[in-house]
């Protein structure tokens, strides 16, 4: 009894568990069928295109190490969740995505398309079921050649064989270092076609206006020489290649077997475009006049953009895009805030910049947000960026000419300002000449002045010798003749004192004749001076007697000092010249010499030699004085240059030496000097002035 108790209880416990068994299978089959069964895309001959991003079943492999066997097991077959969105969106995402889609065909065509429309995917496997319940695979991606494609096309198509009547499971499994967006068709072949010849038709509108206004905007920078415009022509260059890529234009219509800079050349590009962004958006904007604080904001930008572009090529592209939509982001918003500034403050052609580039990046801001799955992956999202970037183009080609518009009204207006300063300033160039002409005639004649003064005391110091000597002579003459008259009326004049007065009478006689001679001969010399200072004649004169007539009348301001003039000149050189310039001339030497070669107790040693070569005369005034440092060498015949201006010196008296030799007289002059054994002025003049000036 107690055996068949037990037994029966066994029985009972085997039949629930066999029970239970039974409806989990019967749930899981029913479970399977029915996920078999919803969002089936069912093809009809009514239709030639299916979008299926809801009928997707997405399940994300994020270890990327499951097979399609595993993901056929009914243990995975629950881990597959229905899609929500018609164009699925991970954004940026190192997992494997795997998704799943039922086709049914009640249409009377076997052969249909799987269009993926994006050009930047890493790996993409379709799974195809075949007649064994087994499954084959058909690979391709982002860095696979377009000739060696199920079909060739810029973006990927495979073809998907299904009979009429058929009904197939499909699966794709997607892996991409980009963002990863699922907007996948069913077509036919009629339907791409159709398709891809509105797509070229907009894509070569767009390509062509671009590239146009590239080669526009180039050809004004070589006419302008506007260094904005070049920025602006790298910059739309550098992001005509990015498009390229995203495009797939690059490798689908020009390098068809591009497999060497794939993700990592679109990572490249895109820095080279925020680096000539941020230097156009910087010299456009002239950040550094009107927003200097942003300005330093900016320059930290452009080195993190330097610093990205450079490790392209380094990092792993996923990290590369990450890195990209923050920096990208921070980019957008600064200089969107600096051309806010600069409008603000004053500076109009912010104005275009700020509406171009809120176009613009509003299309890239979509782009970057998707990648980062904070907007979803649509048609704004993907396309946005052409339409913006088409819009910038204009914008900102507006903006330049606004720019430059502006740029030559304010030159006008400065070239207008600026001729009136110049004529002003001219008008004080010429006023201020006149003043400093008055002013340099007048210490000329200062000079000349001087000079006359100098012969007036040199006339004066001479003549007073002979008249004074003169002048007792004839006392003497006139007391003896007093003396001899009273002899010869009080009648006690004898033969010896008639004697001694005829004796005295006539060596008196001789005495006042020779000093009268004497101051006849002064009086001429000086006359002949003062005059050829006077009236600048040329007439023909020995130079040995001339120049030391000269010394002769600047004896009063020699005999105050120890110095010694010693003239070397022969005495037959007879000259035609300008004898009133070269007096000026040697006066003025000795005059420097005094004022600045020697100190008051110095004795110093002036030579004068003078020499006839041909029919030049080579004159050479040397003294053996303090010398002139090299610094001030090439000065000294400077108008108003001079190292005593408080002790005398005016800085005319070799400006006015050079002046003479140079324009009066047709020679020509130089001067050699060492620190501390004095100066030579060496002198070269002609012997005839007359024949020197007509030739």
């Amino acid at each position: 009894m107690t055996l068949l108790n037990i037994n029966t209880k066994t029985i009972c416990v085997y039949k629930t568990i066999l029970f239970l068994t039974v409806i989990i299978l019967t749930l899981q089959v029913f479970l399977i069928s029915s996920a078999f069964c919803q969002n089936i895309v069912v093809l009809t001959d009514n239709c030639i295109e299916y979008p299926i991003g809801l009928s997707l079943e997405l399940f994300e492999d994020k270890g990327r190490n499951l097979t399609i066997d595993d993901m056929i097991k009914p243990e995975n077959t629950l881990r597959f969740k229905p899609s929500e969105e018609i164009y699925p969106n991970f954004g940026l995402n190192s997992s494997a995505i795997w998704s799943r889609f039922t086709v049914k065909n009640e249409s009377n065509k076997d052969i249909w398309l799987l269009e993926f429309s994006m050009a930047k995917v890493g790996e993409i496997e379709l799974y195809m079921p075949d007649y064994l319940n087994g499954y084959h695979v058909k690979k391709t991606g982002y860095m696979q050649p377009i000739n060696m494609r199920d079909v060739p096309h810029r973006y990927f198509v495979f073809n998907m064989p299904i009979s009429k009547g058929e009904t197939k499971t499909f699966y794709l499994r997607i892996v991409s270092q980009d963002a990863i967006n699922l907007p996948i068709y069913i077509e036919t072949e009629h339907a791409l076609d159709e398709k891809d010849y509105q797509r070229q038709y907009l894509l070569g509108i767009y390509y062509g206006v671009l590239t146009v206004m590239l080669f526009y905007n180039l050809f004004i920078y070589l006419s302008l020489r506007d260094i904005s415009y070049l920025y602006y022509v790298l910059y739309f260059g550098s992001f005509l290649m990015v498009q390229s890529y995203i495009d797939g234009t690059l490798y689908g219509y020009g390098w068809t077997e591009l497999t060497g800079l794939g993700i990592k050349g679109e990572c490249f590009f895109t820095g080279l475009t925020m680096i000539f962004g941020i230097i156009f958006s910087k010299s456009f904007l002239q950040t550094a006049v009107y927003a200097k604080n942003i300005d330093k904001v900016i320059r930290i930008l452009l080195f993190f953009s330097c610093i990205y572009t450079l490790l392209t090529f380094l990092i792993q592209p996923t990290i590369m895009f990450t890195i990209l939509s923050v920096l990208g982001l921070i980019v957008i918003i600064t200089t969107l805030y600096a051309a806010a500034i600069c409008y603000y403050r004053g500076y109009r052609p912010a104005r275009f910049y700020l509406l171009a580039t809120i176009l613009f990046l509003s299309g890239i801001s979509l782009k970057l947000l998707a990648n980062l799955s904070i907007v979803p992956m649509n048609f704004l999202a993907t396309h946005g960026m052409h339409i913006g970037s088409g819009l910038d183009v204009t914008m900102l080609s507006i903006a330049l000419a606004d720019r430059i518009s502006i740029l030559r009204g304010e030159k006008e207006k400065a070239e207008i300002e600026t001729k009136m300063l110049n004529i002003q300033l001219e008008q004080k160039v010429l006023e201020r000449t006149a003043e400093l002409k008055e002013s340099r005639d007048q210490l000329v004649q200062s000079e000349k002045m001087a000079s006359l003064g100098l012969l007036v005391a040199g006339v004066a110091h001479e003549i007073n010798t002979p008249i004074g000597i003169g002048i007792t002579a004839t006392s003497h003459f006139q007391d003896i003749t007093e003396k001899i008259i009273n002899l010869f009326e009080n009648k006690i004049m004898k033969r010896s004192d008639l004697d001694r007065y005829f004796k005295d009478a006539k060596e008196t006689s001789f005495l006042i004749f020779k000093n009268l001679k004497r101051i006849g001969d002064l009086i001429i010399s000086f006359k002949m001076i003062s005059a050829d200072q006077a009236y600048q004649e040329i007439r023909k004169f020995n130079l040995s007697l001339y120049i030391k007539d000269i010394i002769i009348s600047l004896s009063p301001k020699l005999k105050t000092t120890k110095h010694v003039i010693e003239v070397q000149c022969p005495e037959n050189i007879e000259i035609k010249s300008n004898p009133g310039a070269l007096s000026q001339i040697i006066t003025n030497l000795i005059m420097n010499s005094l004022i600045h070669a020697f100190d008051e107790e110095d004795k110093g040693h002036i030579i004068i030699l003078c020499e006839k070569i041909n029919d030049i005369i080579l004159l050479k005034y040397s003294d053996n004085g303090k010398g002139i440092s090299e610094k001030h060498l090439h000065k000294i015949f400077d108008p108003f240059f001079t190292t005593k201006r408080g002790s005398g010196g005016t800085g005319l008296g070799l400006n006015i030496v050079f002046n003479l030799v140079n324009q009066n007289l047709n020679g020509t002059i130089r001067c050699e000097s060492i620190i501390g054994k004095g100066a030579t002025f060496i002198l070269e003049l002609p012997v005839d002035l007359n024949n020197k000036a007509s030739a």
